[in-house]
């Protein structure tokens, strides 16, 4: 699995983690607050906009990012950086996983680069993860069907994408 993820394009360099939570996935991940907090503000910087999202900053050095519109569910946390303006320390992908209540996809990775640069691959990574999550996903598969290890799985499916979950009604 690491060396499919370090041979990723858009998932290369990055820590991946899939989390089961007690609480539903789209509560973790969050929307654009209705109300901002104290110390929030829309960003009005250049330097960290990014295109087809609103960015809200907490304090001097926090972003908090959500897509304007989206077939994905997920958010974007990042700290900024030193001294360079657009430096960011580290950025957070967090995703819902569609087809598990409870399931949050996190992609993070330090020293990104700046938010008007990266900000286009955003929902690209958010939909890499839930193409991966769909090939490790055998709930509801009946265990003759199941994969029995590692290889089984990478051979039916090498690069862990074009995989289906049947949906019951």
């Amino acid at each position: 699995m690491k060396t499919i993820l370090d041979n990723d394009p858009l998932l290369a360099d990055q820590d991946v983690r899939f989390l089961r939570s007690g609480v539903p996935a789209p509560d973790l991940i969050g929307t654009v607050p209705t109300q901002l907090g104290q110390g929030e503000r829309m960003e009005d910087d250049p330097h960290y906009m990014a295109e087809g999202h609103d960015v809200i900053t907490s304090g001097d050095r926090h972003e908090y990012i959500y897509p304007k519109a989206s077939p994905v569910t997920y958010s974007v946390f990042c700290t900024r950086g030193g001294f360079n303006p657009g430096e960011l320390n580290l950025c957070s992908i967090d995703v819902a996983y569609p087809y598990g209540t409870n399931v949050v996809l996190t992609a993070r990775k330090y020293f990104p680069g700046k938010l008007p640069e990266i900000s286009a691959t955003f929902e690209l990574i958010a939909a890499r993860m839930i193409e991966i999550a769909v090939c490790l996903d055998v709930t509801d598969t009946p265990d003759a069907d199941r994969p029995s290890s590692e290889a089984t799985l990478l051979a039916r499916h090498p690069d862990l994408s074009d995989c289906r979950i049947l949906l019951t009604s």
